[in-house]
């Protein structure tokens, strides 16, 4: 401590005085040294003073006498702070102070009190200061980087440490798009986070950002730059349409630790499995819904966050992927034809062949035909085609046009294997009277086989039909008497005892007759002729569809999507899931959608 005195004399003009030689003229003054002290902020025992951050000073001015009349704060020789009060504050603050050395004065002026007459004319003060050396360190930390690890199969966030006093806290921002969260640490010693709830491959990005705040003004805080962590687990889905088994085949997490279990949903309900494997294959029977578009998602699940179920690209989830027909068309003709063990197919104006697993063997332009609608039997070589202009049939088997004749307004058509075609027609109305005809008739030699004409006063073209078994060796008219072809006549075999008009002849076999009701199936015998048996049905249904290959029948419903296959020889049911609103076709033991999708159920 430095203590300066300053006395100012203040010579004061008396005259002219006589005294005698033993007179006393003057007053000796004892001159007494101010017991004074400056104390700041408890460093009165520090000559160097550090400073890491802005900082204010609480100063305290002790006076042995006197008055005090100024206090000053020099910082480098100027002046940065005054007071007349003995106790107060001061701040050193940027712009004020930058890092760098400086000298910190502190000093204070006050009156004397020594009795001399320069103390009694006022005029002597004495002046009293301190100095310390600042040593100021204000520049900010370097940029915090976060370094990742795992261990023991957690994620472990580390970073180095704050090494000045001036530290507040570290703050760990963790963001995942959807919320964020915040842990604070309040200890400049603890430099790692460990991650309990990470697993990796979350659908959002994971970003981690180190906030370190200090006590330095204007800027506090300091931020590491945005660190995205993610472990991309790259699942692959795969499902087998033989068993409904879907799979999901991935990359194993690092972050076993913190894994629950990987799992399986389907239509955003989850698929609970037995236990998590963490090898990278997870696997469950999927409920999917034949016709839907059927969403399968891949999840994982963090055991200590519950908050934390992440889900693995939720935008994004697979498709179950059926196959696709390749040239189908809605609308498309398509069946088994068992003379060539082949599937065919027809969309104006190209004939399909598909071999038995529904891989496309031939596509065939059919535009020189000139037709507008055709017919394939079940069985055999031919396809039957009209137009406005012309009707006949086709060898597809020898690419020939085998019959082409001018046409009729047949309002209903169809052939058989072995060259018949049974139509009926409105031959239009005459004096009153309406005029239908039914026939059925060889295409190969244009033989009449059967016709009946009837004159009607009233329209009863819904009335008047016939209808030819797939061989063409059965007829049955709309009064269900039944006809065996010889050659070019028929011989009446009798009448079937039904009275549904919704009456079919098998396809595979030609002999019976076949009526669907809605709890049970109906089968006539033509060479009894009469009722052969009568099935009963597992639960009554909207829809049926036969396939002859396989002699069973597709039902379901069409607004509830609840479906079964049903085979009328044995009796088996096979419950399906398809979706509702949607029409569906049984073909070969193959199950088809309205958009060409398929998929083997029998």
């Amino acid at each position: 401590m430095v203590r300066f005195f300053s006395f100012l004399i203040v010579a004061v003009l008396l005259g002219s005085c006589y005294f005698s030689q033993d007179q006393t003229y003057f007053k000796e003054v004892e001159q007494k040294i101010p017991v004074s002290s400056i104390s700041l902020n408890g460093y009165n025992n520090n000559d160097t003073i550090y400073l890491y951050s802005n900082i204010g000073f609480n100063y305290n001015i002790t006076l042995g006498a006197g008055n005090l009349e100024k206090v000053s704060a020099l910082l480098a020789g100027k002046e940065v702070f005054s007071s007349n009060q003995s106790s107060g504050q001061f701040y050193l603050s940027y712009p004020t102070i930058n890092t760098g050395v400086y000298e910190l004065k502190v000093q204070f002026v006050s009156s004397s009190t020594t009795g001399s007459l320069a103390s009694i004319a006022g005029v002597e003060k004495y002046q009293i200061w301190r100095k310390w050396i600042l040593k100021v360190d204000l520049d900010p930390p370097p940029k915090p980087e976060i370094i990742f690890s795992d261990i023991n199969g957690f994620l472990n966030l580390s970073w180095k440490a704050h090494d000045k006093p001036n530290f507040v806290s570290y703050t760990i921002i963790k963001d995942d798009s959807k919320s964020k969260k915040y842990i604070v640490i309040n200890d400049r010693k603890k430099t790692v986070f460990i991650d309990s709830a990470f697993v990796g491959g979350y659908r959002n990005n994971i970003t981690y950002s180190l906030i370190i705040q200090t006590t330095l003004y204007p800027q506090p805080y300091f931020y590491s730059d945005l660190y995205y962590k993610n472990f991309d687990l790259e699942p692959k889905f795969s499902f087998s349409q033989k068993d409904s088994v879907g799979m999901f085949n991935f990359t194993p997490t690092p972050y076993y630790g913190a894994l629950k279990a990987y799992r399986m949903v389907f239509n955003n309900s989850e698929i609970d499995l037995s236990k998590s494997d963490l090898n990278g294959v997870i696997a469950a029977k999927v409920p999917i819904l034949f016709g839907c578009q059927n969403k399968v998602g891949f999840r994982v699940h963090s055991k200590y966050d519950l908050s934390n179920n992440e889900v693995i690209n939720i935008d994004t989830d697979p498709i179950v992927k059926f196959d696709v027909l390749e040239g189908y068309k809605d609308g498309m003709w398509l069946q088994y034809n068992p003379t060539i063990d082949k599937h065919i197919g027809y969309y104006y104006p190209n004939l399909y062949f598909y071999d038995l697993n529904f891989n496309l063997l031939e596509k065939r332009d059919l535009s020189k035909l000139e037709l507008s609608l055709v017919y394939f039997p079940y069985s055999g070589n031919y396809v039957y085609h009209k137009s406005d202009l012309t009707h006949g049939y086709y060898d597809f088997v020898n690419d020939k046009v085998e019959l082409t004749t001018s046409s009729r307004a047949f309002q209903y058509f169809r052939g058989t294997a072995n060259g018949l075609v049974n139509y009926s027609t409105d031959l239009g109305k005459s004096n009153g009277f309406w005029t239908y005809t039914t026939a059925v008739q060889d295409f190969r030699n244009s033989q009449s086989v059967y016709s009946r004409i009837v004159v009607s006063p009233k329209q009863l073209s819904t009335s008047v039909y016939c209808i030819v078994s797939d061989d063409g060796k059965y007829i049955l008219n709309e009064k269900k008497e039944i006809y065996e072809v010889v050659g070019n006549n028929v011989n009446l075999l009798g009448t079937l005892p039904f009275s549904s008009r919704e009456a079919e002849f098998r396809k595979d076999r030609n002999n019976e007759v076949v009526i669907v009701k809605s709890s049970s199936i109906d089968i006539y015998d033509v060479r009894i002729p009469g009722l052969s048996r009568s099935i009963s049905l597992p639960k009554p249904s909207y829809g049926a569809f036969y396939d002859p290959a396989t002699t069973s029948y597709l039902f379901y419903n069409y607004t509830s999507g609840e479906g079964y296959i049903f085979n009328i020889e044995t009796s088996s049911v096979k419950w399906i899931k398809i979706c509702p609103y949607g029409y569906y076709k049984l073909i070969n033991g193959y199950l088809f959608d309205s958009s060409g999708n398929y998929m083997k159920v029998l």
